[in-house]
């Protein structure tokens, strides 16, 4: 059923009980942008079936209720942009078969990461703009498929998990304006990273030992406003994909020494050291 962009209007106890009565069967349910409103109603969850559901940008206002994690056969959640507040349920998140969940630009939804089950399904983990909050788990290397990953403008706190550096399917990393804390881990066994942001943390330690040289698809790499400190690798600037390397506001010292075998590199943002 797709129905993106279509006015409708209509609060939760009228569309969820159409839908669940006259299409008990509905695999997909895409119905973003279609002015739909609170609260969820329960009967929402007779939909056995449900594989994707998109409800990105509708004025929910509400919290995301716990029969969503019912849904057994979910691969695909989107909920962008819905004004969702409460805390969102962590057993959505250990759904088998969920490979995206986009929960992204929802100022007043909290919640935290769970402990993540081996061979987890996921691929793309989006909650940018949320108010989601504590460490992130080291089962978190247990998602194997992972390859999209945007926490920006979080409440996230602790360490970056070492395990990270065993996410092989990784493409994109974004991480920045938190509280994360501590070394960086390498991601070299992440050769399909195109983008790192890491800025505006409270990371420290080095970062001339982390074997950037495997990374030759690197595009972006931000890792400025934290506490980074030592010497710039030289490494940095031979990476043959790489167009923006940002280490502003740390405290890198040492001497520069460089050839820049990166004919694409077109920013370079090294102030405030």
């Amino acid at each position: 059923l797709y129905l993106d962009g279509v006015n409708i209007s209509a609060p939760g106890n009228e569309w969820c009980q159409a839908l669940s009565s006259s299409v008990p069967n509905l695999r997909v349910l895409s119905m973003s942008d279609c002015y739909l409103s609170w609260p969820f109603n329960s009967s929402l969850s007779k939909l056995h079936s449900l594989s994707i559901i998109r409800l990105d940008s509708n004025p929910f206002n509400a919290p995301v209720p716990e029969f969503f994690a019912k849904f057994r056969n979910l691969t695909s959640l989107g909920l962008s942009s819905c004004g969702l507040n409460g805390t969102f349920p962590e057993k959505v998140f250990r759904i088998l078969t969920l490979q995206t969940i986009d929960l992204s630009n929802n100022e007043l939804l909290q919640g935290s990461l769970p402990e993540f089950l081996p061979n987890g399904s996921l691929r793309s983990l989006l909650l940018s703009g949320t108010k989601f909050s504590g460490a992130l788990p080291d089962s978190i290397g247990n998602l194997a498929m992972l390859s999209r990953i945007d926490l920006s403008g979080c409440n996230f706190s602790g360490s970056i998990p070492n395990s990270m550096g065993n996410l092989t399917q990784l493409v994109y990393l974004d991480m920045s304006s938190n509280s994360f804390t501590g070394l960086i881990p390498s991601f070299s066994m992440a050769k399909k990273l195109t983008q790192i942001y890491l800025s505006h943390n409270d990371l420290t330690g080095k970062i001339d030992s982390l074997n950037w040289k495997d990374l030759l698809n690197l595009v972006i790499l931000d890792l400025g406003n934290n506490s980074l400190e030592g010497n710039i690798p030289a490494s940095l600037f031979s990476l043959p994909s790489l167009q923006i390397l940002r280490l502003s506001h740390n405290q890198f010292s040492g001497r520069l020494g460089f050839n820049v075998s990166s004919h694409l590199l077109n920013t370079l943002d090294l102030s405030s050291n």
